[in-house]
Formats: C-alpha cells, structure tokens, sequence
C-alpha cells in the first residue's frame, strides 16, 4: 500500500512539476557565442623587397585558440579566414627556417553588421583585412 501510494505521488509530482516548466517558458531562449567573419590577407617580403614563400602565418585572438595556420605561397601571399569571438586580433609570420626574425602585428578590427542575415543573432558581422609583412634577417 505505502509502495502504491509512493509511486502514485511521484508520477503527480513530475506530471505538475512538467507542467510548471513549460508553463514559465513563455520566451525563446538561444544559446551561444557571439562571433564575427574575418578574412586577413596580405603579402610578406624581405627587406630587398622580395616575396618569401613558406612564411607560417597564424592569426590569433586573445585568450583563444587560433584560426588554423596557413602558410605563403611561392608570391609570398597568404589569406586566412575564420570565425573570432573578439575584436583584437594578433597577425604573426614566422620563418620555419630561421633566416628570418618574427614579425606581428596586434589589430583592432571593425565588422561590418550590414553584410550578415538578419535571421542570425549571433553573427556580429564581417571584416577583410589586408596586412602585409617585410621580414628582417636575424
């Protein structure tokens, strides 16, 4: 008797416990971060002027994992695309090879709202930035 009784006065609890929940649910609720499309391009040459290739390019936000690396091709021109969570972003080549000292630069980037679907909350809009590099010998 106490078993059935027990079990009977869960299964009405949850039942009214459902019904509070979704009753208090009268909004929709998104879940996610907040990012933006960024696409950094540019050249990277010595100081002779001329292009380098196989410079390892990585773009990097702080505090987050990296956009893949990427690396320039045989004109010494890289491009890289991704999505980031925040404005600042950290361009940095470097010379696998070790001719070449490192160079970066730190940008503040401005996205463009209108270029992005209305129907996307998350999207806090686009950017292309065109940073070129002249690399130093060690």
């Amino acid at each position: 008797m106490k078993t059935k009784f027990l079990t009977f006065f869960n299964a009405l609890l949850t039942f009214c416990l459902t019904l509070l929940g979704f009753s208090s649910c009268n909004f929709m609720a998104e879940y996610g971060v907040p990012y933006a499309e960024l696409e950094v391009s540019g050249i990277v040459t010595n100081q002779e002027g001329q292009r380098l290739e196989d410079m390892r390019v990585t773009v990097k936000q702080e505090g987050r994992q990296a956009l893949p690396r990427t690396y320039t091709n045989h004109e010494g021109w890289y491009e890289e695309q991704g999505n980031i969570h925040w404005p600042t972003v950290d361009i940095i080549v470097e010379d696998p090879s070790g001719v070449y000292a490192p160079d970066s630069v730190r940008l503040e980037v401005t996205y463009d709202k209108t270029k992005v679907s209305k129907n996307d909350h998350w999207n806090e809009g686009k950017a292309t930035v065109r940073q070129d590099f002249k690399l130093k010998k060690k």
